[in-house]
């Protein structure tokens, strides 16, 4: 997580210093080192301000099931507020009547949203998240009850190189593992009393962990079914209840797999 921060500061300085050089949005009247200290400065608060919030747009669209483009849009609109505001009070001298009652505070919103926008693309972009794969890859597994005894056998793997089981990459007493949850690039393990936080796809770690011992009921999370502790389902949507305690999002799609595995 750290060298991912280290490595998207380093990435807003290099914007910064290339809209420095640009001179866009009437910054072009500044001295050179003017500008690039004025967008670098722009950069890092505008990071600070829109980052979290785009992290919170990402988490609201994973548990209201929609788009995560919704979710980071609407962010985007929230998080050029406080940053507008933050550059209207330097232009006018930190004057707050000033910079409210300014008939350039609409415009100056429209051009932080825009950068922001641009800044969050070139991220996406640059750093694309991994793919997460299909659900429908589970739909052809033979029912299983919650309830059985018998233990599946494991899935038979493509001919290719095999991929290292996740506990070589756990902590020696982690326990078995009762759930996967894909964060961004990582993939957060849940055992009956922890969690640990891999640097793998969701669907390697899906593929590692042995697909046919559990279900993929969104696109973020897979969970085992020996850590089931309860389904709840509400009209059209349903959560899981795991052993921990931990509440599990089922999308539309997992919500057909779980029935059809007889979860419900």
């Amino acid at each position: 997580m750290i060298r991912k921060l280290a490595i998207e500061l380093l990435m807003v300085a290099g914007l910064a210093l290339i809209l420095g050089l640009i001179g866009p949005f009437g910054t072009y009247a500044l001295p050179v080192g003017a500008r690039i200290a004025y967008w670098l400065i722009f950069g890092i608060v505008g990071y600070a301000i829109f980052r979290p919030l785009i992290v919170v747009g990402s988490w609201v669209a994973e548990s209201l099931n929609i788009p995560r483009f919704a979710g980071v849009g609407l962010a985007l609109l929230v998080a050029a507020v406080p940053m507008t505001m933050l550059v209207a009070l330097l232009l006018w001298g930190f004057d707050l009547a000033k910079a409210l009652s300014s008939d350039g505070l609409p415009l100056l919103y429209a051009q932080v949203w825009l950068i922001g926008f641009m800044i969050n693309g070139f991220f996406m972009l640059v750093l694309p998240a991994k793919p997460d794969g299909n659900v429908k890859q589970l739909a052809s597994a033979p029912p299983v009850s919650l309830h059985s005894d018998q233990t599946p056998p494991p899935p038979t793997l493509p001919s290719m190189q095999p991929l290292p089981s996740l506990a070589d990459r756990l902590p020696p007493d982690f326990g078995a593992v009762i759930a996967l949850k894909g964060e961004d690039h990582y993939v957060r393990v849940f055992d009956a009393a922890r969690s640990a936080l891999l640097l793998i796809r969701l669907r390697d770690a899906i593929t590692a962990v042995g697909e046919a011992n559990g279900a993929r009921v969104h696109r973020s999370w897979w969970v085992a079914r020996h850590g089931v502790a309860s389904v709840h389902k509400e009209g059209r949507e349903a959560r899981i209840i795991l052993v921990d305690g931990t509440q599990v999002p089922v999308s539309r799609e997992g919500l057909t797999l779980i029935r059809a595995l007889g979860w419900l």
